[in-house]
Parts: C-alpha cells; structure tokens; sequence
C-alpha cells in the first residue's frame, strides 16, 4: 500500500493487520483517529512505538503482540482512556 493511501481513511473504525509480516508502519497510519479496533500482532514490528499514539483516543481494543518491540511503551499510551 503506498505510504499515504492508508492515513486518508479517515473513518476507518477497525483495522486488523495481523500476521501480515510487517516490519514499520508509515508516518500517516498514526493519523488514524477515528480506529476503535486495531490488531498489529503476529507480524515482526521493530519500530518504537511514536509518541503521537495518543492520536488513537478512541481506540477500545489493541492487539500489539508477537512483534519485535524493543522499546519501552511510550507515556502517551496512557492517554488512550478506552482501551479495554
């Protein structure tokens, strides 16, 4: 998908990539406010989590296990009130 297709789906409310073998995700997948529902797992993610993932303020469910996750969890995960 090129890079800038995916930040344009802005009511997109549920988004399962799982298993997909993602490494990264583009700048604008961040920009995805409206998502509810977001699985990332099973995939070999290696990027640090942005510190703009507070941008996810709706989300209810997130799924981001399986990867290969190095950093520490930013602090504005702390802002997302509905996750379950």
């Amino acid at each position: 998908m090129p890079e800038t297709t995916i930040g344009k789906l802005k009511n997109l409310a549920s988004l399962d990539l799982s298993n997909y073998k993602l490494t990264g995700l583009s700048s604008d997948f961040w920009s995805l406010g409206s998502l509810k529902s977001l699985n990332l797992s099973s995939n070999q993610i290696s990027e640090n989590l942005p510190s703009n993932i507070d941008n996810f303020g709706l989300l209810e469910t997130l799924d981001l296990s399986s990867n290969n996750f190095s950093s520490k969890i930013p602090v504005a995960m702390s802002s997302l009130l509905s996750l379950q």
